[in-house]
């Protein structure tokens, strides 16, 4: 049910985003929402299956209606997710540009459906060309939903950090051309998504800032359309006349569950804290250790010493890879010998292989590692363990050798 508001909210939402000041090419009546909504009202698959049939035999509906309307029916009702997809594609096939409302509409259908299903090829695909739409006709709520859809996307993909901020960054843009009440209500659902992904990473800094514009919102939806006052968020506490203390006594329960949620926090901060001494300091001893060394290495060769047999006894033997500021030109130094010469280590070892794919590959076969022995560690710590620079980038590198990420990796060892 939840779905289906939502999806009515969406064709609400497009249609009144067509309707501005800019001069507008004709469209045709909009008796294909009725029917979509006439199909998506019957809980019966088979009726309406059959109501669809109807239609498009008397004529009352055009291919693009049907298309749309089964896609509609096969994601609300029987969950065949790629199906809905294939007809999402199919009604656009009978779109031309002057029909730039229903590309709108029936392009974001198809990114909703295809981040659900984890198509984030897909997906992505129709955000972009949502967008392009978006921007060209000056559809600017739209535009801001899809750059929402798309960081919600990268979010489910693992890109945690930037997704984030992007889905905070098109929420606040939205937030300034927000206009009709069922914009209003989309943007609600955007924000509370976003503050209960917030909460799953613990960031109480983004949590009171996206509070702060939900009520802001709630607010002025109220305000601006006060005879919906049941739909919304967040609501009016109702206090009996005769009995006024409630309200203290709510305010007081709420006082002592922020004092927990917080004591709770500083626990689990000051406990993890704990954990990351130790491995912290191995981390500056091996550092230290790998910095002495080519020190070392570097007076040896500059004084006419041999240098070592293989690249793999260098970098390998000695965990020269641990620190985060190799570089290729460290390496021919203390190897004594040309970028030539190294490109053609690197190809005995693999063919083609970049210097910065070798060592990506060891800091990752090293992280898989110290995950194994360290269960406890999070992601942060096993990245500067193993000599990334950012989480952001150490994601990306384990992902496109392992397949997953940190995170799914852990959970896959832990289980």
């Amino acid at each position: 049910m939840k779905k289906l508001v939502n999806i009515l909210i969406v064709c609400i939402a497009l249609s009144l985003c067509s309707c501005n000041n800019n001069p507008q090419p004709p469209q045709r009546t909009d008796k294909y929402c009725l029917d979509s909504l006439m199909c998506l009202a019957n809980t019966n698959l088979n009726a309406a299956s059959l109501r669809i049939i109807e239609g498009e035999q008397n004529g009352e509906l055009t291919p693009y209606e049907v298309a749309y309307s089964r896609a509609n029916i096969t994601y609300q009702y029987t969950g065949n997710k790629p199906m809905a997809i294939d007809y999402c594609r199919e009604a656009l096939s009978y779109l031309t540009e002057d029909d730039y409302v229903l590309q709108v509409q029936t392009l974001f259908l198809l990114a909703t459906i295809a981040n659900d299903d984890q198509d984030y090829y897909s997906c992505l695909n129709a955000c972009a060309e949502g967008k392009k739409i978006t921007r060209r006709h000056n559809m600017k709520f739209m535009m801001y939903s899809f750059d929402y859809l798309t960081g919600k996307c990268n979010l489910d993909m693992g890109y945690q950090d930037e997704a984030l901020k992007k889905m905070s960054s098109s929420i606040d843009k939205a937030a300034k051309v927000v206009e009709y009440e069922n914009e209003y209500e989309i943007l609600i659902s955007y924000v509370n998504n976003l503050i209960s992904s917030y909460m799953t990473v613990g960031d109480m800094k983004n949590i009171v800032r996206e509070s702060k514009l939900l009520g802001m919102l709630t607010d002025e939806l109220e305000t601006k359309y006060p005879q919906k006052k049941d739909f919304h968020v967040r609501k009016p506490i109702q206090t009996p006349a005769n009995n006024p203390n409630n309200t203290i006594l709510m305010i007081s329960a709420l006082s002592v569950l922020s004092i927990i949620l917080i004591a709770v926090f500083v626990i689990i901060y000051r406990a993890n804290r704990r954990k990351m001494t130790d491995s912290r300091k191995k981390l500056e001893q091996i550092q230290q250790q790998v910095k002495i060394i080519a020190a070392e290495r570097n007076t040896n060769y500059a004084n006419g010493g041999k240098s070592p047999k293989t690249l793999s006894s260098l970098v390998e033997g000695e965990k020269l890879y641990l620190n985060k500021d190799l570089s290729r030109v460290q390496i021919t130094k203390m190897m004594g010998c040309s970028h030539k010469t190294l490109t053609k280590m690197l190809n005995n070892i693999k063919p083609d292989l970049s210097f910065p794919d070798y060592i990506k590959g060891l800091r990752v076969e090293h992280a898989i590692n110290v995950i194994n022995e360290n269960p406890y560690l999070n992601v942060k710590e096993v990245a500067d363990m193993s000599g990334f620079y950012s989480i952001s980038s150490f994601e990306r590198s384990f992902k496109s050798i392992t397949g997953k990420t940190p995170k799914e990796y852990m959970k896959s060892q832990s289980e």
